[in-house]
């Protein structure tokens, strides 16, 4: 659903959400990314389209952009993840981050409580792009894996209408976090969820995805390092396999997102 379509929430189930079939969801799956694939449609059915699920080590203070960071499904959007994986000071500033690390306890921020107080230019950069990328209420359900150093999470963003969306939360957000908790449960059990699926990208196809990203075409890229049109086609293809892309945009945003190549 494209951002400013109304959203009429009272049309959708949430009998959708039950957490004995998130967990068999998640425990029955190959991968996490088929797991994922099968419980979003769930998620959107009962009114929570912009869903991600987010895993990363509970050690680490800034983890969008960490390579043992991993993200499924829409986290507000591809740009919003590289801005904040090039503003580490901003990622510690985020009130829903502070909180996960906090406490296992839902996280729900709607209208103005999506900002923050800008007390220096950290705070002004985050309540830039909370309005740049019009996001005017979001809820978090955390799972927390100490044992293994893992923090896990199910988010949902809403970019139309705070009141309203604050009302489905209120209604729907109890299934929401139950469904979620199971889930992740189920995602620990069947995987090692921190596991870095990424092969490793050799150095030349670091370096030709670098000046991809820098907007370089094949051409140029190939007079930069001295090398064969053919040559970078096929690192560039070699490295998005590896990152599972299907267009080398994607790689370039998997591999910063990921840590591989810093903004």
């Amino acid at each position: 659903m494209a951002k400013g379509d109304n959203l009429d929430m009272s049309r959708h189930s949430v009998s959708v959400l039950e957490p004995l079939d998130a967990l068999e969801i998640a425990m029955a799956a190959s991968s996490i990314d088929k797991a994922w694939e099968e419980i979003q449609p769930r998620l959107a059915s009962a009114g929570f389209e912009n869903c991600a699920l987010a895993v990363a080590r509970r050690s680490i203070e800034a983890p969008v952009g960490h390579p043992d960071t991993r993200f499924w499904g829409t986290f507000v959007s591809d740009r919003f993840l590289i801005e904040m994986a090039a503003n580490p000071d901003v990622q510690r500033l985020s009130p829903p981050l502070q909180m996960l690390r906090r406490s296992a306890r839902p996280i729900a921020l709607f209208g103005d409580e999506v900002r923050v107080k800008e007390s220096d230019e950290n705070g002004r950069t985050y309540n830039k792009m909370m309005k740049e990328y019009g996001i005017v209420g979001r809820a978090i359900a955390p799972f927390h894996a100490p044992a293994a150093d893992c923090m896990m999470a199910v988010g949902w963003w809403d970019f139309n209408d705070a009141v309203r969306a604050q009302a489905h939360w209120e209604e729907a957000g109890g299934a929401f976090c139950l469904a979620a908790t199971y889930f992740c449960q189920g995602i620990l059990d069947a995987f090692n969820p921190l596991e870095h699926p990424v092969e490793k990208l050799s150095v030349r196809e670091k370096e030709c995805l670098l000046w991809a990203a820098l907007g370089r075409r094949t051409g140029e890229i190939a007079d930069l390092l001295g090398l064969a049109d053919t040559t970078v086609n096929e690192y560039l293809n070699r490295a998005m396999k590896k990152l599972g892309a299907k267009t080398r945009s994607e790689a370039c945003t998997r591999a910063v997102i990921s840590g591989i190549l810093k903004p």
